[in-house]
């Protein structure tokens, strides 16, 4: 049974990569890790905010499930808060394939209001995809496939996206396109235009429950015409500006738990435990995920209350 899995597996990597691969990993932590599906979400803390993420999904039961890291960074450029920059990178693993995404971000604010209450951010990203299968690594048990006595394949190509990003008060939200050039990596090319786009729609605010509770909730829903429906719905909530306790919901996949700790010093910690709920939970328990972030101190900028967005 597991190596029926494994192989299972592999072919929906290689489907994934070559069909729509236009489509980024998510991460049940990606209210932290924004700038991933949008550019215009670059230094929209206003200050130098840095994260990063560690994903084993379908941890049990499955070999060569999928392990993901993501580490980003991004800020306001000196003395010029209207534009910002950011920088990622996403190594992504799955069965025979690795995959690196290396990204550089730009984000334009334009205020609406004066007092910066409102604004509107406009983003672009320029990013590098590398990928590489490992066939030497295969274990042909029932299929016969010549590719797996073969040495590792790989590609390097770049790529580029677009995004807007409006804030006004405790809310925002933005849409995006990350990935819009029709990428050689995917064998899948003559498919592959506007209408296969993969467009990632992000919304939240802050709610005070209490003068020692808030409610944060945030919503991302992924619209591609070759791939499932995908909508994670969160709800978090903040207690006494150090504690964060929280659930998610990802559409046909998962029921989510959160929790995380503001350790002082801008440094916060945060854990994910996500329960299978598609057919998968016959074979694996779920998947998890640990996050590490910094926000560092500016005494220049122009942040009277630090936006958790």
């Amino acid at each position: 049974m597991m190596r029926h899995l494994y192989l299972v597996l592999i072919l929906t990597g290689a489907w994934s990569l070559q069909g729509r691969a236009q489509s980024d990993v998510q991460f049940t932590h990606f209210m932290v890790n924004r700038m991933l599906y949008n550019p215009a979400f670059a230094g929209s803390k206003g200050v130098l905010d840095a994260a990063a993420i560690y994903r084993s999904q379908w941890w049990s039961g499955l070999d060569g499930a999928p392990r993901t890291f993501s580490i980003m960074a991004h800020a306001p450029l000196p003395r010029n808060s209207a534009h910002s920059v950011g920088i990622s990178l996403v190594a992504d693993q799955i069965g025979l394939y690795q995959a690196t995404l290396g990204g550089l971000y730009y984000a334009w604010r334009i205020l609406l209001k004066e007092d910066g209450s409102q604004a509107l951010r406009l983003g672009a990203n320029l990013r590098f995809d590398n990928w590489r299968a490992d066939w030497s690594r295969g274990r042909p048990f029932d299929l016969v496939d010549s590719r797996l006595d073969g040495a590792a394949e790989r590609a390097t190509r770049p790529n580029v996206g677009l995004g807007v990003y409006f804030t006004s008060g405790k809310f925002y939200a933005g849409l995006s396109a990350p990935v819009l050039l029709a990428n050689p990596l995917y064998h899948n090319r003559g498919n592959f235009g506007a209408a296969v786009l993969s467009y990632y729609l992000v919304a939240g605010t802050e709610l005070p429950l209490s003068e020692a509770v808030e409610f944060h909730p945030n919503a991302l829903v992924s619209f591609n015409p070759r791939a499932p429906f995908e909508l994670d719905l969160n709800a978090n909530f903040l207690i006494g500006e150090v504690l964060w306790l929280g659930a998610s919901y990802r559409h046909g996949d998962s029921i989510d738990g959160l929790i995380g700790y503001e350790v002082g010093n801008g440094m916060r910690i945060g854990l994910s435990l996500d329960l299978t709920t598609s057919d998968l939970k016959q074979v694996t328990t779920g998947s998890f995920e640990f996050m590490l972030g910094y926000t560092f101190e500016c005494e220049d900028c122009e942040v009277h209350s630090l936006r958790h967005f």
